[in-house]
């Protein structure tokens, strides 16, 4: 597992640490005067069988302590009294947010799972065959046509049923696969703006409650 870390731009010092790149972009764009360092744990930094990246199991208010040797690709220790209060108050925010999102991120994905096959350029085909059923059912399932729509053809002899009967098939697994992405969507942006828009750790676990109550309400979780 590799690690990245959230740093202030003048400072270099560490405000966030995750696994998740995502979350960690996600958090720098939401946090002003940031930058994102990847894979920190190597080369320097080897981790045994029962331990993890150090960094992991500091509080956030001790992360900016340590300052990212860009060159050598080391952290450095520093004393505390050297960090501001204001930087300190920065690691706090961006690591809850961070908690927060990758929760959220998490969720979403889970829930689109539904919608995911794990086989490589799936997504492809799908798309293939929602576009053949669509035009083969505007030009009225006309069976003269059918060698155009491969997708419909095959999935007619597998289903055992009429052109007709499997191009509809087609359209309404697309349909439900549609509804499904089109709720996680609209949580998505709503949740995803509020964690970027909060600025105050108290404002960021009811965001998260929240967002576990509204998906276990329209059964996405």
């Amino acid at each position: 597992m590799n690690y990245g870390v959230l740093l202030d731009c003048q400072t270099s010092r560490v405000l966030a640490v995750s696994s998740n790149y995502p979350a960690l972009v996600f958090v720098k764009n939401c946090t002003q005067d940031t930058l994102c360092s990847f894979s920190v744990d190597w080369p320097s930094y080897k981790k045994f069988f029962f331990s993890d990246f150090f960094l992991i199991s500091e509080k956030p208010e001790s992360l900016p302590n340590w300052v990212w040797d860009w060159n050598n690709r080391i952290f450095k220790e520093t004393k505390p009294d050297l960090v501001s209060e204001l930087l300190i108050k920065s690691a706090r925010l961006s690591s809850e947010k961070l908690r927060v999102i990758n929760s959220i991120m998490r969720m979403i994905s889970v829930a689109r799972f539904e919608v995911s096959t794990g086989v490589m350029l799936q997504e492809s085909v799908y798309t293939a065959k929602r576009m053949q059923a669509s035009e083969f059912k505007r030009l009225g399932y006309n069976e003269d046509l059918i060698a155009d729509y491969p997708y419909v053809f095959q999935y007619a002899d597998f289903l055992e049923s009429t052109f007709q009967q499997a191009a509809d098939e087609i359209l309404l697994k697309a349909k439900f696969d549609d509804d499904l992405l089109a709720k996680t969507e609209l949580l998505r942006l709503i949740y995803f703006d509020k964690v970027k828009k909060a600025d105050s750790i108290k404002q960021l676990q009811p965001i998260l409650d929240d967002f576990i109550r509204v998906s276990f309400t329209n059964a996405l979780v």
